[in-house]
């Protein structure tokens, strides 16, 4: 990989308050908008990635130990916001359990391994 094409930004991490309806709807826009249903019952605590103009580039869930809805926005795919995100999200997770987790559809399951994660379980095709 050329590290010379890839844009190192410094996002602004802010946490989501999902009891706030414009948090909620900014968060469910954006994962909306690549076909994932956000239910903020089965999570406890959400986070955001937002670039200089402040817009949402990446957002992150965990629900105990488990870390789900993580996404990050197209544009910033060539990124380090996969990696801030999901740090960020895998030390809350830290702060009260040993192991973690994560929820994620399977094409996205090379992009955890290479962080580290180990598959354990995998989910059958809906017939």
């Amino acid at each position: 990989m050329d590290l010379s094409k890839l844009d190192f930004t410094n996002y602004t991490l802010e946490e989501i308050d999902l009891s706030l309806k414009v948090d909620l709807k900014l968060i469910e826009n954006f994962t909306d908008k690549y076909g994932l249903s956000f239910d903020k019952r089965s999570v406890e605590y959400t986070a955001a990635l937002f670039d200089e103009q402040d817009n949402i580039v990446a957002t992150g869930s965990c629900s105990r130990s488990t870390l789900k809805y993580i996404l990050v926005d197209a544009a910033h795919r060539e990124t380090n916001a996969f990696a801030q995100i999901t740090t960020h999200l895998i030390n809350k997770v830290l702060e009260n359990h040993r192991h973690i987790f994560v929820y994620t559809r399977p094409h996205n399951i090379p992009l955890f391994e290479g962080i580290g994660f180990t598959l354990v379980a995998k989910a059958l095709p809906k017939a």
